[in-house]
This record gives structure tokens, sequence and C-alpha cells, in this order.
């Protein structure tokens, strides 16, 4: 295995840290470590997709502009938007690009969005993986907690969760529930 350079130990401010927790344990060290990659990995993607944003198409002629697949109108511009993602690091990442609307059906848009493949309510492909990991894997009581727990994260981001994922948190904490012992309403009977 190869040493982190002394550079980078400092760029994360780890050799500092170290020398303010000279005692620290196994688990205080990865969590400080775990703690600044995190923002530093949220701050890269951030760059990254700035950078990647795809050219102005709020100033093209409207046969150039991306249509509606609905109405099959162009987008009209409706200045930069931001929303706020949160990286599968815990990290929150604030994205700004050009949002616009369909005139026909009033539908909004960022085509920056659908370039990353980014789903509405402030989630990450990952994250909305994620949303269906709750509910094919854990226990309804168990499910509703984790998405619960998925709002409250993306809310405290910034971000909005769309009515769907509020009905289906709604409904699936008032499914009936079986904890993998067997009881009810996971009551662990062990």
């Amino acid at each position: 295995m190869h040493q982190v350079s002394a550079g980078l130990r400092g760029v994360l401010g780890m050799t500092q840290w170290r020398t303010e927790h000279p005692k620290a344990t196994w688990a205080e060290i990865e969590a400080a470590v775990d703690e600044r990659i995190n923002q530093l990995r949220a701050q890269l993607i951030q760059d990254m997709v700035q950078m990647g944003e795809s050219e102005e198409w709020s100033q093209k002629p409207d046969e150039e502009r991306p249509r509606c697949a609905t109405c099959e109108k162009p987008l009209w511009a409706r200045g930069e938007q931001t929303r706020f993602l949160q990286t599968m690091g815990g990290e929150a990442v604030k994205l700004t690009r050009m949002y616009g609307t369909y005139p026909a059906c009033g539908v909004g848009f960022s085509p920056l969005d659908e370039q990353l493949g980014l789903v509405s309510g402030g989630l990450t492909p990952c994250g909305d993986y994620h949303r269906a990991d709750a509910q094919r894997i854990l226990d309804f009581a168990h499910a509703a907690s984790a998405i619960s727990d998925i709002g409250e994260t993306v809310r405290a981001a910034g971000g909005r969760l769309p009515a769907t994922w509020l009905f289906l948190a709604q409904t699936v904490s008032q499914m009936p529930s079986f904890h993998p012992c067997g009881s009810r309403r996971g009551v662990c009977k062990k």
C-alpha cells in the first residue's frame, strides 16, 4: 500500500487535525478522514458538473431549442435556478443551471438535469436507487423510517421532494409490517 503524500494530508487538513488529536481512536481518525474526503469530493463534483454545462440554449433560435415531449413546443428560458443534491458521502452540492418552461404545457425543465440523469426532488441517481432499496429490502416500518430520513436529508440540503415521494412515505408508513423474526410492526421477539 502506498503512503498518502504530505501535500494531500495538508490539503485535507489532516496533518493539523492529527496534531490537535494525538490520542484519537481509529474510529475518530476514520470519521475525520471521511468528513474531509466527502467535503473535497462534493466540491470536486460540483466543479466538474458546472464545467461541463452544455452550450447556452436560451440564446438559440426556437427551432434549435430543446422541445417538450408532450406539447412539442420549444423551451423558453426562465433564468438560472439552483438546486441542491446530496452526494453519497452526505455532502450537499449546489447546482446552478439554466432553467426553462414549455409555454403550452407549463412543464419546467433544465437540459443540464437531463444530461446528468438527475431526477426531481434533490436525489442523485444513486439516491433514487437507494429509495427503491428502502422498499425492496426492509420491512415497511423500517422502509418508512428510511424514506423519512432520506426526505429530511433532501430538505436539509435545500431540496424539494415531489408529491409522489410524500405520498410514498405516507403510504409505506401505513402498511402492515413484519420484522424478519415474524413479529408485527417491527417489534422484535428476540
